[in-house]
């Protein structure tokens, strides 16, 4: 992403590359100043603040799908959590937590 903004050579003296599951942890202790990590472990950790995505363009998006098994025991209770997970309610909920919601 660095390089695709034209400030990789500019800042790579002070990149301090950490294990991905660290990286709140080392943001929250004040060992790092800015960090670029996945936004929902961000906008989760404490003593982090979270400053919000990255513009589309850079984006390496992920998208989470879902589905009933043909085998489960309370398939109606599956099939509404995934209904509830598309509500306005669950959007809000969503975008507090560093994603963005699809829409239908």
């Amino acid at each position: 992403m660095l390089e695709r903004l034209g400030i990789a050579e500019q800042v790579k003296d002070k990149i301090k590359p950490n294990p991905p599951n660290r990286v709140p942890e080392v943001v929250a202790a004040g060992e790092v100043d800015l960090a670029i990590a996945a936004a929902p472990s961000l906008a989760s950790a404490k003593g982090v603040q979270f400053v919000g995505l990255i513009p589309a363009e850079l984006q390496n998006w992920f998208v989470n799908t879902a589905g009933v098994s043909a085998a489960a025991k309370q398939p109606d209770a599956a099939k509404a959590l995934l209904k509830h997970l598309t509500t306005p309610d669950a959007a809000a909920v969503i975008k507090a937590k560093g994603m963005e919601p699809l829409g239908k």
